[in-house]
This record gives structure tokens, sequence and C-alpha cells, in this order.
């Protein structure tokens, strides 16, 4: 093997060894939606655990997830999907995320519109909110 070879193995071997060791592995790496996206294709997500980004509003009754602020602050439930889950009960987390940008893991059910049945589907099953700087 010539010089050059070794030295192209040796730095690829590296390369590759650096991204399995660094901690961005596979297991970590999740395709986080937009609320739009799984409004768009309800199909394709039905039953099915994602990771959504969007706004939350929390309420007394009709939490959901928005696609921006201004959707939150307007109620624009044509870009929102409803919530539910223990995080969503927890009063704690009404005072520290209500109108906040946030990343949320749950079940998406298009057959579940929300409180009165307006919402374009829910996201079931969410524990926790993230902050998507922490993503």
């Amino acid at each position: 093997m010539t010089s050059a070879k070794k030295i192209l193995a040796l730095l690829l071997s590296l390369l590759l060894g650096v991204g399995f060791f660094s901690g961005d592995t596979f297991a970590k790496r999740r395709k986080i939606y937009r609320v739009d996206e799984i409004l768009a294709e309800p199909a394709k997500f039905d039953d099915t655990v994602v990771w959504v980004r969007g706004v939350v509003r929390l309420e007394e009754e009709g939490h959901a997830l928005y696609l921006s602020f201004d959707d939150a602050i307007h109620r624009n439930i044509e870009k929102a999907l409803a919530l539910s889950g223990p995080a969503i009960r927890d009063q704690k987390s009404h005072r520290d995320w209500n109108l906040k940008p946030v990343v949320i893991e749950g079940r998406f059910s298009s057959a579940e519109k929300g409180q009165f049945d307006v919402f374009g589907g829910m996201l079931i099953g969410i524990d926790k909110f993230e902050s998507p700087r922490s993503r």
C-alpha cells in the first residue's frame, strides 16, 4: 500500500471513529416535525410517536401546540394540535411553558380532536416539554 493510501485510510478511520464515539448516534437523531407538516398528512403520522416543534398554549381548556407565536396568541386552531398527557395537567408547566417555543414528544391521533373537536388532531401521552435549543 502506498503512503498516500495509508494516510487516506488513516484519516477515514479517524473520521468514522470520531463520528461514532462523539455521542451523535442514530438513536439520538430524531426527525422533528412542525405542526403544519403533521396537519398536512395526518394519515401518515396517525398512531405514531412523533417529535413536534411549536409554541405551546396551556389554558384551563383546550391546551394546544401552535405553529407559531402569532397563531398561539390569536388561537388559530387551523394551525394547532390539541395536547394531552401528564405534563399538560401539571400546573407548574402552565407557568413555565405557556406561550413558549417547545419540542414535544407524543403519539399523534387524527381521530381525537381535543375538547370541542376543533383541532386537526391530538398529541397524546406527553410527559414533558423541551426547549428547542436543547434539541
